[in-house]
């Protein structure tokens, strides 16, 4: 039979388990075979099955092993840094997440990578500025003067560093600003500080502490190498030694005048007191010794002259009373004693005739000499009290004599105008002298200086006060109530002229008191005055440059 005669046979026919049977083959033994056959096509169809997923199961194990193994491995940065967006100017917005699935580690997006690069460029950036200033306060020894604050800001920028190395330049970016905002303004404090090493350079230079001056200035100027204040302390150390020297021998000569009385000393110590002005005219004890002396000779020229008067005055040398009567009046214009004496020895002299006193009064009249003009007036009076012409001329003298005191008393101390009754009792004195008609040169002159002390008196003066943060301060002008001012490093104040009293306070310590003047003089420039507490009750501090 052949091929497809065979095919054509089996068409359509089933196939039967029994048709494999062999021939004579019981029939327990067809079904048998028959269900065994079937056992074992079950059998072969479940184990290819089982296999299949056998290996499914052992190709996702392997994927989760290796992505695992990816995650643990990948730097944690870079999906952090993958999720934030730095802008181009260099800020830093709010970090976002990225929606999507995870991505590999080695297949960052070009987006990603470059926000990573600016985010990396923006820290250092942030930190090239900050290693600037570092630099900056390093070579003016920040340490000495403002460590703790210096310290804090050197710690932030070490928090950055340790988040740089990981990558988060976010974070690191942060850290080094705070750390960059913290030492400007560390910097800002430089004017601060070299105004207090100024403060107390200028105190030494006062207290005579040449070394210790000059290493105030020297410091400040450190901080600031064109500080001109610094400068000029330098200037004043560096003839601080010859103006000690100077004061001591002014002092010695005033001693030995005030023992002796000799005018020759007292001129010597003026001679020493007027070369150490010269030297320094910011030393304030030159400048009020020097003041000192030269009351001290006024003083002593008009006790010689009421001297001579009145030995002339007793031996009847009228005219060389009145002549040494007159020279005591031209050194104390208002004293009483001596325009006293000039009326007694022009009154005794009889042969000046009421004519001739009337017109040397005028001619003291002329020359605005109002206590001699007056001395002549009540002189013709004694004589003959009928004088029409010598009692208003009397009236008129003693009028203009007592204008001139009050117009004296204001100028010789134009603080106390800070005084509102003192400054409205100034205001009418000017509108008295404003009335007059006929003005001679001398009041003309003190008209124009009560104008400039009144205007003088309405100026504001720059004050910078200088404490340690731990003394309790006050302030209290002459003739005001006290103001406390706190605890403080450094205060600003605009002041009026007048004379203060600076006070400080401290548990435990000694308290402190300083007198301070401002006047009209020193509006233009900064006046610094330092105020701290710095003698414990129990044992004294020792001094040195903070």
């Amino acid at each position: 039979m052949s091929q497809d005669q065979r095919s054509t046979q089996f068409e359509g026919k089933q196939l039967e388990p029994s048709d494999f049977k062999a021939p004579g083959e019981p029939s327990i033994v067809k079904a048998s075979n028959k269900h065994q056959r079937e056992g074992i096509i079950a059998t072969a169809a479940g184990a290819w099955w089982q296999s299949q997923f056998n290996l499914m199961l052992l190709v996702f194990g392997l994927l989760g092993v290796i992505a695992v193994t990816l995650i643990l491995l990948a730097p944690e940065s870079s999906s952090s840094v993958a999720n934030v967006r730095v802008s181009v100017a260099g800020g830093v917005s709010k970090a976002e997440p990225v929606s999507g699935a995870k991505e590999d580690a080695d297949e960052v997006s070009p987006f990603s990578k470059a926000q990573l690069d600016q985010a990396r460029a923006d820290s250092q950036d942030i930190l090239a500025d900050l290693l600037d200033v570092q630099k900056s306060l390093q070579d003016k020894q920040v340490e000495d003067w403002a460590a703790q604050d210096y310290e804090a800001a050197l710690k932030m920028a070490e928090f950055g560093d340790e988040f740089y190395s990981q990558k988060n330049y976010i974070k690191a970016i942060n850290e080094y600003r705070n750390s960059y905002e913290m030492l400007k303004g560390i910097e800002q404090k430089i004017p601060q500080e070299v105004t207090r090493r100024v403060s107390l350079g200028l105190e030494a230079v006062d207290e005579g502490k040449s070394e210790l001056a000059n290493q105030y200035f020297q410091s400040a100027l450190r901080l600031d190498v064109n500080s001109i204040s610094a400068l000029e302390g330098l200037e004043r150390v560096k003839t601080l030694d010859q103006v000690l020297q100077y004061l001591a021998i002014a002092a010695d000569f005033e001693k030995k005048f005030v023992n002796q009385d000799d005018i020759s000393d007292l001129a010597e110590a003026k001679v020493n007191m007027q070369a150490a002005v010269d030297l320094d005219a910011s030393t304030q004890s030159a400048r009020l010794g020097l003041e000192r002396l030269e009351n001290l000779q006024q003083d002593k020229l008009y006790r010689d002259a009421m001297s001579l008067a009145y030995r002339g005055l007793f031996a009847g040398k009228y005219s060389s009373a009145r002549s040494y009567f007159n020279t005591a009046l031209n050194h104390k214009p208002d004293d009483q004693i001596a325009t006293a004496g000039l009326r007694q020895a022009l009154a005794s002299d009889k042969r000046v005739s009421l004519s001739a006193l009337l017109t040397a009064a005028n001619q003291f009249e002329s020359r605005e000499q109002w206590a001699s003009a007056l001395s002549n007036y009540q002189t013709v009076l004694q004589r003959d009290r009928n004088q029409v012409s010598a009692k208003i001329g009397q009236i008129r003298t003693q009028a203009r004599l007592d204008l001139d005191r009050r117009i004296k008393e204001v100028l010789s101390d134009p603080l106390l105008l800070a005084k509102e009754t003192k400054k409205a009792q100034a205001q009418e004195i000017l509108a008295q002298a404003t009335a007059i008609k006929t003005k001679g040169s001398t009041l003309k002159a003190q008209i124009v200086l009560l104008k400039e002390a009144l205007n003088d008196i309405e100026v504001t003066i720059k004050v910078a006060l200088l404490s340690d943060q731990s003394t309790e301060v006050s302030l209290k002008r002459e003739g005001s109530k006290r103001l406390s001012l706190g605890r403080f490093n450094s205060k600003r104040m605009a002041l009026k002229p007048g004379r203060y009293v600076l006070t400080g306070t401290r548990l435990g310590f000694r308290d402190v008191r300083k007198e301070i003047v401002l006047s009209a003089d020193s509006k233009d420039s900064i006046q610094q005055f330092s105020i701290v507490c710095k003698q414990a009750l129990i044992a004294a501090e020792s001094g040195g440059i903070k």
